[in-house]
């Protein structure tokens, strides 16, 4: 068997670039991982992560040891150049295979040079080369605004050196959609070649749609962070008078606060929007069969879950940049809008509204992801 390693940012969130490297410990049993820190309680329902975190073949760095406390969490996104400086500590060495999984620290881990290395970029990191969303810096305390000006040509310079050095490695490049192969050669000049994520479309295939329910309500699924821009669907929904699910984690205190305020200011907000929180898969399978349609407001990298949706027959509202172009087709199995505003948005909905869907034309339009990806 070749002796494999996966490197990846962080194991904090479980979103698709973990899902990523959840495919990669499929078709690499014994692999083993090099990341920043793991928090075991986020990745429960995965088999293979866990069964990797038992048989002691998860390295992280020191900041393991801080991962689970909640200053931690608050002040991650602010501690980058620790982040940096723990990640260059890691040395992969005696690998036949080495598997890097990145957006941000990974490529700063120490390799030394196997016979296959695949760098699969999820995208340049977001906040060094222009990718981070205005919502996002206005999150930021004005003090970090400014350290953060401080600090980011020495960090753009030290990213730039780490993808070099993959390259010098002889690394193969991959993204996951046309519009990361652009940013991708904008910010590290290569050329990476598209090979877009696994999604395991046979598990939503077999979801049984049932929109003849008596309540009808629009979903969002997955993390609720800033530059997802959930807050433009919850005011979207509030604004028409829709119901609208929200299921999945916060990804800071400050977002849940941020959209918990924006429903508490409306007088029928809390009887429109629900904050369900993360659930099961078997939990999610019910929202799925009964809602109207997928609301997937973010400029995204890819965006697996959209495709998931689109696989259980479920039409997808989105804004029309970023990944959504590899799988939107407007007026097939969804409705793009162009601008990411309330107004768009709610454009959209009502374009939704006044048109008939086929279920099966929606499944059939993302039939070529399932095909399976193996590295």
């Amino acid at each position: 068997m070749i002796k494999t390693a996966i490197v990846h940012d962080s194991l904090r969130e479980f979103g698709g670039a973990e899902k990523v490297v959840e495919h990669w410990l499929s078709t690499n049993p014994k692999a083993h991982i090099y990341t920043l820190c793991f928090r075991p309680e986020v990745f429960a329902e995965s088999k293979l992560y866990m069964r990797a975190w038992r048989e002691g073949r998860i390295t992280t760095t020191f900041e393991q040891k801080y991962c689970e406390q909640k200053w931690y969490q608050k002040l991650f996104k602010l501690l980058v150049p620790l982040h940096v400086w723990a990640m260059k500590k890691l040395r992969v060495r005696g690998y036949q295979k080495v598997l890097v999984s990145s957006v941000y620290f990974a490529k700063f881990v120490s390799i030394e040079k196997p016979e296959t290395l695949v760098h699969y970029c999820h995208s340049p990191s977001r906040f060094l080369h222009g990718l981070q969303t205005e919502l996002d810096r206005n999150t930021l305390n004005p003090v970090v605004r400014w350290i953060e000006k401080l600090l980011l040509p020495g960090l753009k310079r030290d990213d730039v050196r780490a993808a070099q050095k993959l390259t010098d490695l002889d690394a193969e490049w991959q993204c996951n959609s046309h519009f990361m192969q652009a940013e991708i050669k904008l910010a590290y000049g290569v050329t990476a070649q598209i090979v877009y994520p696994p999604i395991e479309l046979e598990k939503y295939s077999k979801i049984m749609r049932n929109i003849d329910i008596a309540d009808p309500f629009y979903l969002y699924f997955g993390r609720v962070g800033g530059h997802k821009r959930v807050d433009l669907a919850i005011k979207a929904c509030l604004e028409m008078g829709r119901k609208l699910m929200v299921s999945g984690g916060f990804s800071s205190d400050a977002e849940k606060e941020r959209c918990q305020t924006i429903v508490s200011q409306h007088p029928n907000g809390n009887q429109l929007i629900t904050f369900l929180g993360r659930q099961s898969f078997e939990q999610n399978v019910i929202l799925f069969s009964q809602c109207r349609a997928f609301l997937f407001p973010g400029k995204e990298d890819f965006g697996i879950t959209p495709v998931e949706m689109l696989g259980a027959g479920i039409p997808v509202i989105a804004y029309g940049e970023g990944g959504s172009r590899e799988y939107m087709r407007d007026g097939e199995n969804g409705v793009l809008f162009g601008v990411q505003s309330v107004e768009s948005l709610k454009t959209a909905i009502q374009t939704f509204e006044n048109r008939e869907w086929d279920e099966k034309t929606i499944r059939a339009s993302v039939a070529g992801f399932a095909k399976p990806r193996i590295w």
